[in-house]
């Protein structure tokens, strides 16, 4: 088992779920932490509650990942703190469940911007430095919803299957490079995205926010001789 320790480890979508979870298992390995988000408040209580968990730098950055500027000014100040960035974790994500008639254009074009658009900004602006390094691994939290179509999921199974195309473009791309690149596709995880949601959803059936946060720092931490190109997570019911 490969160490963390002293890895630098960007996570976006760090304020809640997923990312939250994922910046909790990687302090807990000494891995030197950059959290971003849109909103302060949610970045500095995940730090708060995660120092202590290993020997590790936390640094907050708040960042629209949709704004390829405001993407540049966060990757160039992570830079300056931390001179590396050895992992990418790419979980920010929205989902708005409509019916493609009954979708906007607004809520598409929202989607598409930040499922989509925000990986491609975050991958662009970090894969330079990465290369320049000679190392890297950029893992992207895609969705099940990335492989399958579901009704009323228009926008973002769109958004999810184009973060999957382009994982997996990406991947063909940089794989001689040393640079390791991974989808992972999570069926339903009791995130409170599912609080805004209309429907009657038993979350006690769905994947824990720790269980793929786990199956994040496994593939990090297995051999750099091996490509762990996706792996697909879902409940224990199946197709949820």
């Amino acid at each position: 088992m490969r160490s963390l320790e002293n890895k630098v480890v960007l996570i976006a979508g760090a304020g809640r779920g997923i990312g939250k979870a994922v910046a909790r298992e990687f302090a807990a390995q000494s891995a030197n932490l950059i959290l971003t988000s849109r909103t302060l408040s949610e970045l500095l209580s995940v730090k708060k509650e995660i120092s202590g968990l290993g020997n590790c730098r936390i640094n907050e950055i708040t960042c629209d990942i949709s704004k390829y500027n405001q993407v540049q000014k966060m990757i160039e100040k992570a830079l300056k703190l931390e001179n590396k960035i050895d992992i990418l974790v790419n979980s920010a994500g929205i989902a708005d469940f409509k019916s493609i008639i009954n979708t906007t254009e607004q809520e598409w074009d929202e989607m598409i911007a930040i499922n989509l658009k925000g990986a491609f900004l975050l991958i662009k602006t970090i894969l330079p430095s990465m290369l320049e390094n000679g190392s890297g691994h950029i893992i992207n939290i895609v969705s099940n919803a990335g492989k399958h179509g579901y009704s009323n999921c228009g926008a973002y199974c769109a958004s999810k299957f184009g973060l999957a195309g382009l994982t997996d473009v990406l991947r063909k791309e940089v794989r001689h490079k040393n640079i390791h690149v991974t989808a992972v596709y999570p069926g339903a995880v009791d995130t409170n995205l599912w609080n805004s949601i209309e429907g009657e959803w038993d979350r006690t059936l769905m994947i824990p926010t720790e269980s793929v946060a786990r199956s994040v720092l496994d593939i990090c931490q297995n051999s750099q001789k091996v490509m762990i190109e996706e792996i697909v997570l879902m409940p224990v019911i199946g197709n949820l």
